[in-house]
This record gives C-alpha cells, structure tokens and sequence, in this order.
C-alpha cells in the first residue's frame, strides 16, 4: 500500500513538475492574438495605403522619424537633424541592421525615397519637393530641397527598406522589432521577433494578427481569450457586454480618426453642390452617433480634428430634411410617381456596422427622394474601387491624422490618384493656392490662418462630409502590460507589451 502511495506521490510530483514546466514554457514563448476587420493589402511601406497595412507596417520598418502618442515628431533611425535653408541633414543611428542582417545606410535611405518617384505611392506628392540626396559618408543623408516645406518630417515617417528591394509587397525586410512570418490574405499575418532590434528585443516573440470581418465573432473570441486584443474593431452593441468580463480591460480615449461621406464629383447628379448640400442637410449624424455609435463619437465638422493645432471651426449644414427637399426641388431634381428623384449606388464594407450605417444614410436619403442601393465589398476589393474613382457614394475613415497637409494629399488639383487621394476629383483653384503657401512657410501662425480658409472651402463646397471623430476604443486581456493608445490607433506600441502572468487567467495567457 505505502508503495502505491509513494509511487501516485511522485506521479503526481511529476504531473506538477510538467505542469509547471509548460506554463513557464507558453510564457517565455509569449505570444499575442489580435483580432482584425480586414486583411492588409501590402507590407511594402512606400505603397501601402490602407490603415491596416500601415498598422502593421510599423511593426516591421522605421523611418527616418516616427511620431508618438502625442502626434509629435521624434528621431527613429535618424538621431538627429539640422536645417540649413533649403537642406536638412540627417544623421543615422550606427549599427541599426535590416531583418536579413544587412546594416542599414544612407544608401538605403536615398534608395528608399527615390524609389518611391518611381511607384504609385502615397509619399510622392509631399516628397515632390526634395531636389536631390547626397550621402557624403555611410550615415549622414543631406535632402537638398526645392523649397522650404513645413510638412516634409511628417512624409519622413515612411519605412526604410534595403537598397536594390525593388518589390517587398509580400516580403518585406525592415529594420523594425518584427518581422513577417506568415501572411494568409483574409486570414491571417504572423510576426515574430527581430533579436537583433536596435530599440531593444521586444518581450513578445510572436504577434498573430487574425482577421475576423464579423463583429459577434470577433468579440466572442476576445471573451473567450483566443483574441487578446481589439482596437477600434470593437462593435458598440458589444462594448457593455465586455465592460462585464473581469478577465478584459476597457480603454477609452478621445481619437483623431474621422469617418467622412465621399461623393464623385465627376457623377452627372454629385457634381451639382445642390445635391451635396441636400444630401448633408437629410443625414441625421445625431442620430446615427446616439444610436449606431452608441455615442462613441462625435459630430465632425473637418477631416482634422479639434486637437489639432490647424483645426479651424466651420459650419456644416444643419439636418433639416425639409429644406433639403426645397433645394432640391428647386434645382429641377422632382420626384416621379414613386416619390424618387433618381438613384445613387453607395459603396461600404462587408463589415456590419458600416452597412448599417450605410444603410442608416440611405433610409435617410431616401426620405427627400433619394433612392439608395447600397453595395457591401470586402474591403480589398471596395478600397481599390474608391481609389479608382469607380463609385458614386462611398464612406471611409481618415486614420492618423497629424499634419494639416492631409488637406493638400485630400483635396488639391494635384493630388489625383493613383499619386494622392482626391478620389472625390475636387477642384477649386483658390484652394489649391491656400493649401500651397501653407506647404512652404514654416511660420505656424500663418499656416494656420491659411488652413483655416481652406477648411472654410470644404464645408461650403463639400467633396466630402465629414460625419464624426471616433473616440479610440481598446479592449484586451488582464494581465497585458504597455499598453498605450496612439491618436491613429497604431500598432507600434506592441513592441513594449508583455503579460504579467500575476494579473492574469491562465486561461487567456498564451
């Protein structure tokens, strides 16, 4: 008998013994599962212009400067720099390695911004202004410029990629604290570490992003822990729901993404402002905020939000679906037997919540006679629509705004796609010349009496109407430590999260 107990008292020693084992195992093996609505569409960071491809992309390259929570510039591969006149020179930080063990250069910083003249890139348009590069020694870069212009640090924060990297869309190599693993498009991207960090090797040794389009889907894995962060992927039917479970933090800060309603003023009806204002008067933003948004937002009144030093107040139209009808009876557009003046195609995401807001604007519309189809895509194929001006009506969200010249990339003649986004083809040529001299004087006081005018435009003339500034929304599990909100809702800060196994379940620690 005393030798069966002796011999269950070691089993049990060593059921204890691998118990413990694993445990410490699936902690220094740590890993976090983050849950996405949609797949990115390119890791190459000179070309990527959705939000979730730059998220990500910050996780895997540096620029020269990067921008922190506060939205101000700092030095990241460069150290420091110096402005004299018409040049700034950078000076790189020495023994910073690629993720194939490359060291990184000047040479790579010229290659990277003069490829970029030589692709369809979002960065081209504000680095138009650069004259030449010259590299007098391996870490010094000297931009010699055109002209002064104010917002070129923020077009610097652009991923450094390897010189002679011609296409990195699925391959990439940065310098970043990770580095791409596996990538499974509408599934799901896989990081793992870069020992060999110049910021120091990150606690996690692998990040999983997974994409799951489905709200209820994507909150039953957070509370079931098989995702252990969500950010601004967060229903808002859900939110009380996850305010319950003791095993998930909530965090709520006041954000500078702004959802906005995009109209193609190339479309025989879109192009008349009579419709536009119309259209702005029927959308009860209220409303869709109170109870879509479950007040999670704000109304917007400018694609740059109030915390912006450029932020000037201007006035939208007012809801008010009776005038709207007035307008738009008066502009000739009546109503036939069925009470519809004509159709609109409205272009959104597969995702839930968008097209029930999509959905929201059309029953809205549709009471002035405006008759509404709306298309749902998954967003792939719906972003690459909107970029090619195939739309009517469509809604997307700014995400990380920072510089005021957002309203140069948005709105100037110059900035047609593919090289900027004007996909609404507005052209007004006193906005140009307001949004011009801000580029190219560095006294903030005047930039900003300028930007005031050109935000005045917008609301007057209406290519877009900006519908609210969302508050950041972060839910992840117990136990998670370095968290911090950046005001775009970037990734970045991942490199300094790590679980606290004492704060945590055992069950949601990975």
């Amino acid at each position: 008998m005393k030798k069966v107990l002796r011999i269950n008292f070691l089993l049990l020693l060593m059921a204890f013994f691998i118990f413990s084992c694993t445990k410490r195992k699936k902690f220094d093996t740590a890993q976090l599962i983050v849950g996405l609505e949609g797949s990115p569409s390119s890791f190459d960071p000179r070309s990527a212009a959705d939000a979730y491809s730059a998220r990500i992309n910050s996780l895997i390259y540096n620029g020269l400067v990067r921008i922190d929570e506060h939205g101000r510039i700092q030095p990241d591969l460069a150290e420091k720099w110096v402005r004299k006149g018409k040049r700034i020179i950078f000076y790189l930080r020495k023994g910073v390695r690629f993720q194939d063990g490359k060291e990184l250069t000047s040479t790579d910083v010229k290659y990277t911004i003069s490829s970029i003249f030589k692709m369809a890139s979002p960065y081209q348009n504000s680095l138009k202004v650069i004259d030449s590069i010259d590299t007098p020694d391996k870490y010094t870069v000297v931009l010699n410029l055109k002209k002064i212009f104010a917002p070129l640090l923020t077009a610097l924060n652009v991923g450094i990629v390897p010189k002679g990297d011609s296409s990195n869309r699925f391959k990439p190599i940065g310098t970043g604290p990770f580095k791409l693993s596996e990538f499974k498009r509408g599934d799901r991207v896989i990081l793992s570490r870069f020992e060999n960090y110049f910021g120091g090797r990150p606690f996690l040794k692998k990040i999983i992003f997974r994409v799951i389009p489905d709200d209820t889907t994507r909150v039953m894995e957070l509370l079931k822990g098989s995702v252990q962060l969500l950010q601004n992927s967060i229903p808002p039917d859900s939110l009380d729901e996850i305010k319950k479970d003791k095993k998930v933090m909530v965090r709520i800060e006041t954000g500078v993404n702004v959802s906005y309603l995009g109209f193609n003023l190339r479309d025989r009806y879109l192009k008349d402002i009579r419709v536009r204002r119309a259209i702005a008067m029927a959308i009860n933003r209220e409303e869709i905020i109170h109870y879509l948004l479950k007040g999670l937002a704000v109304k917007a009144s400018s694609i740059i939000a109030p915390s912006n030093w450029a932020y000037a107040e201007v006035t939208l139209p007012t809801y008010d679906p009776d005038a709207a009808n007035r307008i738009l009876d008066k502009a000739g557009y009546r109503k036939d037997k069925n009470g519809i003046r004509f159709t609109l195609e409205y272009k959104t995401s597969v995702n839930r919540l968008r097209r029930r807001i999509a959905e929201a604007i059309a029953s809205d519309l549709k009471r002035i006679g405006i008759n509404v189809v709306v298309r749902s895509y998954e967003f792939g194929t719906f972003f690459s629509d909107i970029r090619k001006g195939v739309f009517q009506l469509y809604s997307l969200t700014w995400v990380g705004i920072t510089d005021p010249d957002i309203l140069y990339y948005a709105f100037d003649s110059k900035s047609l796609p593919p090289e900027g986004a004007n996909r609404n083809f507005f052209i007004d040529p006193q906005f140009d010349t307001l949004v011009g001299q801000a580029r190219y004087t560095l006294n903030e006081d005047l930039r900003k009496k300028l930007y005031a005018k050109a935000q005045k435009i917008i609301a007057a003339k209406l290519p877009v109407l900006p519908l609210w500034y969302h508050y950041n929304i972060m839910a992840y599990t117990k136990g998670l430590e370095g968290i911090k909100i950046f005001p775009g809702g970037e990734y970045v800060f991942l490199k300094d999260v790590k679980w606290n196994l004492k704060k945590s379940s055992g069950e949601k620690v990975p």
